[in-house]
């Protein structure tokens, strides 16, 4: 199957078999009887030959000119796409001269963020140095302990002896600090010098405290020292140094020095010493009173609460300030020009406002408007020259540019489409202080505004757009891919007052139906009326297969053009031919007039005109395959009627007489489904489609949903492969399904996979070659038009399972497919008199034993018929349709595979017939079918129900176990296919 839809607007009627016996019929009757005989005698078995028409019709191509985009040619003969509208017109007036900039650039830098960095220090120092072995001489030479219990005499050649030998020098004591991590660092900060502790005001917040004691030592210590340093230890910073020239005994020399708001560096080192004085007189007594201790005892305390910020050094360094452009609206391009004086509030202002830096170091900002030239005779240049600092004021300024001359400075041949701005924010090499709790370091705001800028003067290019024209080619059918109108003419045709060089824009772009576009460009020059010594001149562009070719005329009114240039297709571009083989669904004229010149702008003049495609069917038509737009419906067929054909059916032939008069051969196929919409074909492209027309038609659909196609009954069958596979929706048994037939699947991620429809090709009808064109030398008609037409006779068997699928129940629906072999590069004629002539004829044998016998009753269970869930006490409704006349059913249900008589369960008995019950079912179970019969079709003889049907297949009664039992259900819908 392939196909895409309709190019010809006709409708195809498939004659119903429904009205096949209402209708004239050649009916033959062939057999014998003997009544020689008597007790010979046999019921003869007459046949009977009905045939009738299937398809007569003729479709004809004039149903193609609608009067709105395809008209007849002049010689009614013809046919031609015409499409036309109108580009309004535009005005150069002086409100031009008048530029609604309209720009607010309010730009707030990325802000930066400071490091984080903890430093607590809390260090306490105590020592106790005795200066005794423990045992000391009296002056009798007896030892005694120290300290003594009762006042004792030593000799102070002793005493001296012991402070000789004591080193009173200590080792330097140092704490090292951690370091800021590099990494939260801007660039633009090199060095850091050290870190600021912080200074709260608190007495004991951070301090250095060093205390010494003279604990009962004989002679004063002399020279103490405590000493804090921070930084190296060639050049190291001191932040406390506490000095005392002399302790005596039994005193204390203790201080302490607030270190906030210090600076410290790498670390802290701790220097302490003294000295012990000796006596001066070896010879002398000296009293070691009762208690002393003969020992120095000392403390030191380091106590640093935190650090608040970074001594650092900033390089200078260029800020990134990229502030968006001060841009021109899109339809002005602006060379140069004067401002106008005298004008009111918001015009010709340029306004800076909030201009901040909350950075904690210096920042030199410049900002200079370079358009902007100040008037000789004073002015101002439009320019901040500024220093930023957190604590400096917002800077707020508006420059006024009435009378100011606005330039480029790149040259006055270049167009401007926003304002040349050159800015500088440049930090300061600097020493700068920054926090160190992670917190934003700064940031650097402006806002610049530009409402209206007025010019006396202009000197600019007017890119003045059309406003876009979108024509909907209504009725014209789409799957004209593929054809090529080769005779297509695309005009363009204006009237122009202005007198500057005015160039015209044109991007014509056509969409099909799935959304592809393609684009023919048009650049041409308009007639100036300078140039021609009028006041308006007329300029018609034409595209056509050879180019483009534009005509000048002097005068709107001049019968003949002045001057004409033709300008080829360029290699790689579209021309109009190819737009139209591109079948466009809905095309869109996209146009603009610019003036390309140097002059005054005068107001008031115009430029407008209109456009007019006429596209003859000439064509050149590559093979194509499409669908008709309208599909037949054949009803569901009375259930006689059926009966009696498929009880009684040995035959049905095809005979098909085909005239075609159109100059194309190729096939026509009458498509059958059980649903109206018809895939163009089984490629994923075309499916993807269908699934489109699905989720716009039909609720349940979407776009994101898939189909697939199965064409063996295999794998339809709920007994293998297709256990997850819901199939009763198109066909009520397993037995309707035939080979061969494309069933089209949607797929589901979360579930069962559902047979939606099945498309099969009923017949098949050649289009023969006509017999004869005519020729550029022919006197009359057209080239490339049908003489005489072609014609073809031949007769065909008609398969059973179409004949099948046509009886079968429900309604049905038919498409024609057209297949055309194309033109193998020849252009040629289509005319409103071309037409395709079918005549087929259906021929059905029937057998008299089937004939004469009355249409069986017959029961069809629609729901549940396989596959389903039902959820166990909830009441569901058992759907089927009856054929014939069943006044009452017997409805019963079974829980296993193959059941017996005895296996089924009474759901209800002598049940009036409404082809519905109510039914809740109570027992879990995957393995369920319901049976429906009619209780007064008991046949004695056979001992079986003539009338009943069973599900399909089995369904499960549960919270969510679907149905997995394996079984046979004997026999089908009793046709022998």
């Amino acid at each position: 199957m392939q196909s895409v839809r309709k190019p010809i607007s006709t409708i195809f009627r498939l004659k119903t078999i429904v009205s096949i016996f209402g209708i004239s019929a050649f009916v033959f009757y062939t057999g014998g009887c003997d009544f020689q005989n008597p007790s010979d005698f046999k019921t003869p078995t007459w046949f009977i030959d009905l045939k009738f028409p299937l398809v007569q019709e003729k479709y004809k191509l004039d149903g193609i000119v609608d009067n709105k985009q395809i008209f007849p040619t002049s010689d009614s003969l013809g046919m031609q796409l015409v499409f036309e509208d109108t580009l309004p017109k535009t005005a150069i007036d002086p409100a031009y001269l008048e530029v609604p900039v309209n720009a607010e650039v309010v730009y707030a830098g990325t802000p930066t963020n400071s490091p984080s960095l903890a430093v607590v220090v809390d260090t306490i120092i105590n020592v106790s140095i005795p200066f005794t072995p423990g045992l000391l001489p009296d002056i009798n030479g007896i030892p005694f302990s120290v300290p003594p219990t009762e006042d004792k005499q030593i000799l102070a050649s002793v005493w001296n002896d012991i402070v000789a030998v004591f080193d009173t020098t200590f080792p330097a004591l140092q704490i090292d600090l951690p370091e800021i991590d590099l990494s939260e660092l801007p660039e633009f900060i090199t060095e850091i010098s050290g870190v600021m502790i912080q200074d709260d005001d608190i007495i004991d917040s951070s301090y250095f405290n060093s205390s010494i004691m003279n604990n009962g030592m004989l002679t004063d210590l002399t020279d103490a020292r405590f000493v804090m340093l921070t930084g190296s230890s060639i050049a190291p910073d001191t932040l406390a140094n506490h000095v005392q020239s002399t302790v005596s005994k039994d005193s204390t020399f203790a201080r302490t020095t607030k270190i906030g708001d210090q600076q410290l560096k790498e670390s802290i080192r701790m220097l302490f010493d003294f000295d012990l004085a000796a006596h001066p007189n070896n010879t002398d007594t000296l009293t070691v009173n009762t208690g002393d201790s003969i020992q120095v005892n000392f403390s030191i305390r380091i106590r640093i609460a935190g650090v608040d910020e970074a001594v650092v050094e900033i390089a200078e360094y260029d800020m990134p300030t990229e502030l968006d452009p001060v841009s021109f609206p899109s339809d002005v391009e602006i060379y140069s020009g004067l401002f106008k004086t005298g004008t009111s509030f918001g015009i010709n202002e340029i306004v800076i406002s909030n201009l901040h830096s909350s950075y904690p170091f210096y920042m030199d900002f410049i900002m200079n408007f370079r358009n902007f030239v100040p008037p000789t005779e004073g002015g101002d240049s439009v320019k901040v020259d500024t220093a930023l600092f957190k604590d400096y004021a917002t800077y707020n300024k508006t420059f006024p540019i009435d009378g100011y001359t606005f330039s480029n400075p790149a040259g006055a041949d270049s167009a401007l489409s926003k304002l040349v701005i050159d800015l500088t924010a440049r930090l300061r090499a600097q020493t700068a202080y920054i926090p160190l709790d992670g917190s934003e370091l700064g940031k650097m705001t402006i806002n610049v505004d530009v409402n209206e800028l007025h010019f006396e003067s202009l000197d600019a290019n007017i890119i003045e757009s059309f406003p876009p024209s979108t024509q909907n080619i209504a009725g014209m059918p789409t799957g004209f891919s593929g054809m090529a109108f080769t005779g297509v003419q695309f005009e363009f045709d204006m009237i122009n007052q202005i007198d500057l060089p005015v160039k015209l824009d044109v991007d014509m772009v056509g969409f099909n139906t799935l959304g592809d576009s393609s684009t023919v460009e048009v650049r041409a020059t308009i007639a100036k009326p300078s140039d021609y010594g009028s006041d308006s001149t007329r300029t018609i562009i034409r595209m056509s297969k050879i180019g483009t070719t534009v005509f000048s005329y002097a005068t709107t009114d001049a019968a003949t053009w002045t001057d004409s240039i033709t300008t080829p297709p360029s290699e790689g571009t579209s021309t109009i031919v190819d737009l139209l083989s591109f079948n466009p669904a809905v095309m869109i004229v996209r146009s603009a007039a610019r003036i390309d010149g140097r002059g005054t702008i005068v107001g008031g003049a115009t430029i407008g005109g209109q456009y007019r495609m006429v596209a003859p069917f000439e064509v050149r038509m590559d093979p194509m395959t499409f669908i008709s737009v309208t599909e037949t419906p054949i009803e569901e067929m009375a259930h006689d009627v059926r009966s009696r054909i498929r009880t009684s059916l040995v035959y049905a032939e095809l005979t098909s007489t085909v005239i075609n008069s159109i100059p194309i051969n190729g096939d026509i196929s009458i498509l059958l489904s059980n649903k109206n919409l018809f895939p163009l074909d089984t490629t994923q492209e075309m499916l993807s489609i269908f699934r489109d027309s699905l989720a716009v038609q039909e609720p349940g659909w979407s776009a994101t949903d898939s189909i697939y196609v199965i064409n063996k009954c295999i794998r339809l069958n709920p007994d293998s492969s297709a256990n997850d596979l819901y199939i009763f929706s198109v066909m009520n048994d397993f037995s309707d399904c035939i080979d061969g037939v494309v069933y089209l699947v949607k797929y589901n991620p979360t579930g069962k996979d559902t047979v939606i429809s099945y498309v099969d090709t009923l017949l098949k009808v050649i289009l023969p070659n006509p017999a004869a064109f005519y020729s550029d030398t022919s006197t009359i008609g057209h080239p490339g038009q049908v003489a005489s037409p072609g014609v073809i006779s031949y007769a065909s068997a008609m398969d059973t399972n179409r004949l099948f699928l046509l009886t079968d129940y429900g309604d049905h629906y038919t498409a024609p497919r057209f297949h055309l072999n194309g033109t193998n590069g020849e252009s040629v004629f289509l005319t409103s008199e071309d037409n395709i002539d079918i005549s087929t004829f259906m021929t059905f044998r029937l057998s008299s034993t089937g004939m004469i016998e009355p249409a069986s009753n017959e029961i069809v269970i629609l729901y549940p018929n396989g596959g389903e869930t039902l959820a166990p006490g909830v009441e569901n409704i058992i759907k089927w349709k009856t054929y014939g006349t069943v006044p009452t059913v017997n409805v019963d249900f079974a829980i296993i595979g193959n059941p017996s008589d005895a296996d089924w369960i009474e759901i209800a008995s002598a049940e009036e017939n409404v082809d519905s019950l109510f039914w809740t079912p109570s027992m879990a179970s995957d393995s369920v079918r319901i049976r429906i019969r009619d209780p007064d079709s008991f046949n004695n003889q056979t001992e079986k129900y003539k009338t009943e049907d069973i599900s399909g297949w089995y369904f499960s009664v549960s919270s969510g176990r679907a149905a997995k039992i394996a079984g046979v259900r004997a026999g089908g819908k009793g046709f022998n296919k």
